[in-house]
């Protein structure tokens, strides 16, 4: 399968390369300990200009940007808990958008910028809720004893690709955004983590993870929808 065009935002390893809107059209964000603690900072692509934008003596990272690439949402580490945040990348201006004595990280927005998948262990083990950006409030997505984490939306904003050892090791899974009808991507015997949606050619898209050291590709095929279930996977590498 030969990938299809490149989206203008990428996010490797931590890495984020913004949409081309304002000032983080040239600017590439990361998350850093060079000055003693897990920061976020802001590099041009030149290498230049170097910025610490976080600076607070909190371990600050996993950084997820919205889509008009005005605004930043990210995690912030102080002793035991870890909250999420939003921060407006031109004033520096941060907001608050969650406050438990746990662990909620892994932050990503919907394609539509009004809402974020995020990873929490609230309900006293790590599962899938959604926030909303307007309203502050959260929906559990995923209700079982095992871990799902990890979210990663759809380009049309329907689904959600997520890891999960729900089935015995870690998985890469697929349901919709209302975390119905979950479906197992990969089934294989080793560690499938880290999901990712790409575009691929003739309209379809594609969930990337890493598998055994290896970076794969599946095609979704778009085979459900909100309101259908899905019929027997048929995907290929």
């Amino acid at each position: 399968m030969k990938p299809g065009p490149v989206s203008t935002f990428l996010l490797i390893a931590g890495i984020a390369l913004f949409p081309p809107h304002g000032w983080a059209a040239s600017q590439i964000f990361f998350t850093s300990e060079r000055d003693g603690n897990e920061e976020i900072y802001a590099v041009g692509t030149d290498g230049v200009d170097l910025i610490n934008i976080t600076g607070t003596p909190n371990n600050e990272g996993v950084v997820a940007v919205a889509p008009d690439g005005l605004t930043m949402a990210f995690r912030s580490l102080n002793g035991q808990a870890s909250e999420l945040f939003i921060l407006d990348i031109n004033s520096g201006a941060r907001t608050r958008l969650t406050e438990n004595a746990v662990f909620d990280s892994e932050p990503t927005w919907s394609p539509d910028g009004t809402s974020l998948a995020f990873t929490s262990a609230r309900t006293g083990n790590f599962d899938i809720f959604l926030l909303d950006i307007g309203t502050l409030a959260t929906t559990q997505v995923t209700t079982n004893s095992f871990f799902d984490g990890c979210p990663a939306w759809s380009p049309d904003g329907g689904q959600l690709a997520f890891e999960s050892d729900r089935d015995g090791n870690s998985e890469i899974y697929l349901m919709n955004a209302d975390g119905s009808a979950p479906v197992n991507l990969t089934q294989s015997p080793a560690a499938d983590t880290g999901p990712a949606w790409s575009a691929c050619p003739l309209g379809e898209t594609a969930v990337s993870y890493q598998s055994w050291g290896r970076l794969k590709l599946k095609s979704s095929r778009q085979y459900f929808s909100p309101d259908q279930n899905p019929p027997p996977l048929q995907y290929s590498e």
